[in-house]
């Protein structure tokens, strides 16, 4: 039985689904002219969607996760991510909470994939990238990561944080290096491909993680 990975994000008003097979990397890691030698991996391509639900989200997830995952079955899920935060606390506690029930119920690994490194990795970049993200009262939620499409590596400079943009401002100032991306808490639906990603490259390392270990980060 061909085993499949699914990713839930659901911190934001937009609810982003992901699924793939686990046993293979995913298509949207390769190059064009890998992918065109390897016609192979386009059966095993991750497909996505992204719906703006809004506050509809606690009565609908269930729903349209039943819908999404078909023609896969809950047997044929390998591991589940979910966007742990920041974010929303009713969507990120809807999201983590039944990202662990499915994890409890099918006894698989459960990942917790921070927000911010899901914009990071989507950057596409080679090097450091520093994530901006608005938080209330005027702060605002920050982290850095070091990431390598070409090695599929990610790596924490700065774990998440909630802060002032003066405080911010004194720990950027060590990565002049980096790039830095000013992500929209409203719109990071889209974002569950990279959660996907990372949660598949914990999977293939061999790390397990259980439902137990997941605990949500709102700031």
């Amino acid at each position: 039985m061909t085993k499949h990975g699914l990713a839930l994000h659901s911190s934001t008003p937009e609810l982003g689904l992901a699924i793939a097979c686990s046993d293979k990397l995913s298509a949207s890691w390769l190059e064009p002219d890998t992918i065109n030698q390897n016609r192979g991996y386009l059966d095993h391509a991750k497909r996505s969607s992204v719906w703006d639900l809004g506050r509809e989200t606690s009565n609908l997830l269930h729903t349209y996760i039943l819908d999404f995952i078909a023609p896969q079955t809950w047997q044929e899920l390998a591991w589940v991510a979910v966007a742990h935060g920041p974010g929303g606390f009713t969507g990120t506690r809807l999201a983590v909470v039944t990202a662990k029930t499915i994890g409890q119920q099918l006894q698989i690994p459960v990942y917790g994939i921070s927000n911010l490194a899901a914009v990071a990795w989507q950057q596409q970049i080679e090097g450091d990238v520093a994530v901006v993200m608005p938080a209330q009262q005027g702060q605002i939620y920050a982290g850095v990561y070091r990431t390598s499409h070409r090695h599929r590596t990610i790596e924490v400079l700065e774990i998440d944080r909630l802060t002032t943009h003066a405080d911010w401002q004194k720990y950027s100032d060590k990565f002049s290096g980096s790039k830095i991306i000013l992500a929209s808490g409203a719109k990071l639906g889209k974002t569950v491909d990279g959660v996907w990603d990372l949660a598949q490259l914990q999977w293939q390392k061999g790390e397990i993680s259980t439902w137990q270990n997941l605990t949500p980060f709102y700031g």
